[in-house]
This record gives C-alpha cells, structure tokens and sequence, in this order.
C-alpha cells in the first residue's frame, strides 16, 4: 500500500504545496454525532474523553480519537467524535509513511461527511459490507447497513454513475466501469473534504500525526524567512551596538563639561562671596543716588493751605508715602483749583475726582503727590488775596515750621472721617505750630444763615 500511494502521488503531479488527506477504505473507525455546550478547546476535549469512555466498545486507552465541530448556535454546538483502534492506527501511519512531502490531515470517510455532501446520501465500504449514511438534518446522519432495495441513483457512491456529483470532476476515472469507480468513493469524499471550508480549523482537532509526517511545504520560503531575520537581527544588533557607543561618547562629554562648569561655578561662588560686602555697599550707594527726595507732610500742608486761600476748608486730609488725598468744601468757587495747586513747586499730578454743589456750597475730592517739580515744569506763587494780620502772622509760622522740618511725619492719615472736621491728633502737649494749622487750615464751617422772617399775621 506504501509504493501504490507513493506511485499514485507521482502519476497525479503532486509537489510540496499539493494538499494530501488520507483515510481508510474500510470501515474500521466509529462516529458518534453529539450535542454540547460551547466549551473551550481543552475542556471540550475532556468532556468528550469522558463521553469516549462511556459509548467506545474498549478502553479509550487502545483508541486514536479526533473530534469535528460540525456547526454552533446559541450556546451549544453540533461536534462529530470519531476513533478507531490504536492497532489500525498505527497501520495507517504505516501506509502513509513514504510520502516524502508529508500528510496534511488521516482522517475515516465518514468522519468527513457534512459540510461534503451535505443533504447527499452516502454508501461507503466494500461490497456487501457497505454502510448508508443518510442524513436527518443540522448535519446529522444515521448508518445502516446496505440491503440492496435502496435507489442507487440518489445515493452517492451507489447507481450507475457512483461519483456523480455537481462539485466532482471524476476526470479520469470516468473511463472505468462502474463497480470500479464505486471504489473510489472514500477517495472523493475525501478529495472534497480537502477543499472544504471547516478543513483548517479540523486538523487542529483530528487526528494528531507524528512529526516526521506532517507537511514541509514551503521550505524554502522558510529559509529564506529565517536567513532575512536573522539578517535583520544582525544588521539591528549592529545600529544598536554603534548608537550605544556613540550615547556613551556623548554622555561622557557631557559629563566632563558637567565636571568643568562645576568647576567654575565654585570658584566664581567663591569669588561672590568675597566681593559680596563691597558690592552690596556699592549697589546701596548707587541706590541712594537715585532715590528721589520729597517734600514732608508740614511743608504740604503750608503749601495747599497758600494755594487754597481763606474762600476754602479742608473736611478730610489723607497722606500715604507722598499721595495726598483732600477733601475741600467753599464758600465760592475757586477758578482753576488745578491749575493754582499744579503750579506749584511741592505739588504735581493734580486731579479732581468729583464735584458737588450743594446750594451756596461746593464740594470737591482732589487727588496729588506731594513732590517737587521737574526741570521741564515751571512753577507759579499763589495768586494775592485779602487777608487780615493775625492770617499772615499764621502763615509765617506754618512756612518757618515747614522750612525747618520741625513737624513730623509718620505717613499715617491725619483726619480719619471725611466730612468731619477734624484736626491731627498727636500725643501730649498740642504745640504753636500745630495750633496754628489747626486753627489756619482745619477751620470750621461758616454758621447757618438765620430763618426767614414771618410775614404779620402767619405763624404760632
């Protein structure tokens, strides 16, 4: 049997890539239709070990199995398990083992029914042995032994054309009578069962073939898949090998300029920190040098006191690090305010923030920084007024006071309530000087004017 399937091989032009089933022409092997849940691979197999042992006529030990799933819906599935004795087994491997280009798949006949030939009766065996395997639906088929009264025309393998099928060329073998195709009916099912859609998944699943038997198709193609990964591998291992050496350079460079800048940063530290008292005492005296003086709180207050006139009263006075924030009530309108406190040489940055005309009274906020004029602003004195003896002897002291910077100044505001008259508050005896701004510049409102007279007659 070896040297007529090598010799059949040869005579039908089969190479390396040449798909090869082989099976028995007898029906030495069982087949067993079951119904299952869907498992995974392993499980599946054990389930079915165990479903061997109850059903198979022997010990599961001296039987080769393999197994089909056949088809799935929901959560079950249809699965064929087929076995034969481990002695007929062994003979297969046997007559199989002179194909040089291996065996894809041993497998019986009638375990390969269905997709093949669904729906399609099939006689298989020799001559009156020969069983019927009909189908009975979802891939199902049940075995009967042949009693001659069947319609050989509707079964396969059976009639006067056996291997009549519309997917089955016979080419060839049409040119025998028909006992001798009917022959040939296990080698058709198993032509077409080669061809099938379920035939990769099922070699999984079948029959496990020894190692020297399985297929060495595509050889050379191998090869040269490995020589061109290990080609790439090397050239790889090289690129890396060379950028680790040229990282490594490079972290080895860096790492000296690292060394150096530390070098050098420690001694400059050092150096820092021998210059460091001189060029704190230089870097204070530069400062100094562009700090800009500023007149004190007394000689602003002199200063608006002058530009203000009598016509006017201060209701709350503010001062913060030279801003100066007043509130003026008068008696009549003072014509260019902005201007006259502009002009003069203690006082800039004047503006007013609002004004209110209450009947015969004004009032008015104005903000200004109490600083001297630059050198592209001119200056102006105050414009002359009407005053009375006792008002000049007050200004002289509040411009001698000023002058000589005997009031002091804390930068703190001196009326806490706007709209109040207030005056600066200091601690223990009140001075001259004080008394005179008080009295000066903190004046207190005009009194009311007198009720109208009653006309004779009205009134209590």
């Amino acid at each position: 049997m070896n040297e007529l399937l090598v010799e059949g091989l040869r005579e039908l032009g089969g190479h390396e890539s040449t798909v090869v089933v082989a099976g028995g022409e007898d029906l030495a092997s069982g087949v067993i239709d079951l119904s299952t849940p869907k498992l995974k691979a392993d499980e599946l197999r054990n389930a079915l070990a165990f479903e061997l042992r109850r059903s198979a006529p022997v010990s599961d030990e001296k039987l080769a199995w393999g197994y089909r799933v056949l088809a799935a819906a929901g959560g079950r599935q249809l699965v064929r398990l087929y076995y034969l004795r481990q002695t007929i087994w062994e003979r297969w491997l046997d007559d199989v083992g002179g194909l040089v280009h291996g065996v894809d798949m041993v497998i019986p006949p009638a375990a390969a029914l269905d997709p093949v030939l669904a729906d399609t009766p099939v006689a298989l065996g020799p001559e009156g042995k020969a069983f019927l395997f009909v189908p009975t639906g979802e891939q199902r088929r049940e075995s009967m032994l042949l009693d001659g009264e069947e319609d050989g025309e509707t079964v396969f393998g059976l009639g006067s054309d056996p291997l009549a099928h519309p997917q089955l060329d016979a080419s060839l073998l049409n040119e025998l009578d028909a006992p001798s195709r009917r022959a040939f009916t296990g080698c058709a099912v198993l032509a077409m069962y080669g061809l099938s859609r379920t035939f990769a998944a099922d070699r999984r699943s079948g029959l496990e073939l020894p190692h020297e038997l399985r297929p060495r198709r595509h050889r050379h193609s191998r090869l040269v898949a490995v020589a061109l990964l290990l080609y790439v591998l090397i050239v790889g291992g090289f690129g890396v090998s060379r950028r680790y050496q040229t990282q490594r350079r490079e972290f080895a460079r860096l790492h000296a300029e690292c060394v150096g800048l530390e070098r050098h940063i420690e001694k400059f530290s050092k150096r820092t920190e021998q210059d460091e008292s001189k060029f704190m005492t230089e870097l204070s005296g530069e400062i100094a040098e562009l700090t800009q003086p500023r007149p004190t709180l007394a000689a602003a207050l002199a200063e608006i006191t002058r530009r203000v006139g009598p016509d006017g009263w201060c209701t709350a006075f503010r001062w913060r690090d030279g801003s100066i924030s007043i509130q003026l009530r008068e008696n009549q309108e003072l014509e260019d305010l902005e201007r006259i406190l502009e002009s003069s040489p203690l006082l800039g940055d004047v503006r007013q923030e609002y004004k209110k005309v209450r009947g015969t009274m004004i009032d008015r906020k104005i903000e200004m920084n109490a600083r001297y004029d630059f050198d592209d602003e001119q200056s102006e004195p105050p414009p002359p007024r009407n005053v009375s003896n006792a008002e000049t002897e007050e200004e002289t002291a509040v411009d001698e006071t000023a002058t000589e910077g005997e009031v002091e100044t804390d930068d703190k505001p001196v009326s806490e309530h706007p709209g109040k008259q207030t005056a600066p508050v200091r601690s223990g005896k009140t001075s001259p000087v004080g008394a005179a701004l008080r009295k000066r510049f903190l004046r207190p409102p005009p009194p009311p004017p007198p009720p109208p007279a009653l006309a004779p007659g009205k009134g209590g």
